[in-house]
């Protein structure tokens, strides 16, 4: 018994430095930094947001134009795509691939018109061009010229077709002209002068106001001279006139250029 308590004694001394040492590092923490640690919340470590990548900015432009229908004239689809800016980078690619690029981001459908699919597509030229923000109708407008095509829309689709296919056929027109060829007359009106007795009087003639658009022939050579003069020598194509009416037969973007022609003589008189 008498030994055991000297090693219960030991054990104790070595024991008691180390609970010191706890207690006096302890006791160096100021007030301030234990009130600080205390009252500094923990946050939580914030994940940084993910990057916008310029192509899911052009992807979420698309589907937002995917939800408008389809255009209903070539114009509204120039307009759409004139609304749509683009990086391009085409080195040596095929007219067909191209076309292809174009469809993906205009947001309605784009083709390659059967009429040159028929004639084969290898035969068209590749591309080379590189554009940083240009319009989607820029791009369009060059690969149509590089290609030697033209863009036409029917129902809905826009296609790069041939210039003979672009054109449509001739549709028949009727346009009243009888304001143009009116002739206006000069009546004479009452004499108010006093006369002697027994003196002549001359009544005056009718004349008429002079109007360089009175024949309607003139009207006709005029339209061929200056509305897309030579389609008037293609097949189908043709035209007459009297004093109230002119009938064409014309390509429908020929007649809307004959409406505005006949509209800006008419406000000329």
């Amino acid at each position: 018994m008498r030994k055991i308590v000297p090693v219960i004694m030991l054990a104790l001394l070595a024991i008691a430095p180390t609970a010191a040492a706890d207690e006096s590092g302890a006791a160096k923490k100021t007030p301030q930094k234990v009130a600080a640690s205390a009252q500094a919340p923990k946050v939580p470590s914030a994940r940084a947001a993910p990057a916008v990548k310029p192509a899911d900015r052009v992807e979420e432009a698309v589907r937002k134009v995917l939800k408008r229908p389809a255009p209903r004239s070539l114009s509204e689809a120039k307009r759409r795509l004139a609304a749509i800016k683009v990086d391009i980078d085409f080195r040596e690619m095929a007219a067909a691939d191209a076309i292809e690029y174009i469809g993906r981001l205009a947001g309605f459908n784009v083709i390659l018109g059967p009429e040159l699919q028929r004639d084969g597509v290898d035969a068209l030229p590749t591309i080379t061009l590189k554009l940083r923000k240009a319009s989607l109708k820029t791009v369009a407008d060059l690969v149509a010229r590089f290609t030697g095509t033209k863009m036409a829309l029917d129902g809905g689709i826009l296609s790069f077709t041939t210039p003979e296919a672009a054109r449509g056929k001739p549709v028949l027109r009727i346009y009243g002209i009888g304001e143009l060829t009116f002739v206006l007359r000069n009546f004479p009106g009452p004499d108010m002068n006093l006369r002697p007795s027994g003196a002549e009087f001359e009544m005056e003639e009718q004349t008429d106001v002079e109007n360089p658009f009175a024949d309607p022939e003139k009207v006709v050579e005029m339209l061929k001279e200056f509305v897309e003069a030579k389609s008037w020598e293609d097949e189908g194509v043709s035209i007459w006139a009297d004093e109230r009416k002119l009938v064409v037969r014309q390509y429908p973007h020929v007649q809307r250029k004959i409406a505005r022609f006949l509209a800006l003589l008419n406000a000329t008189r």
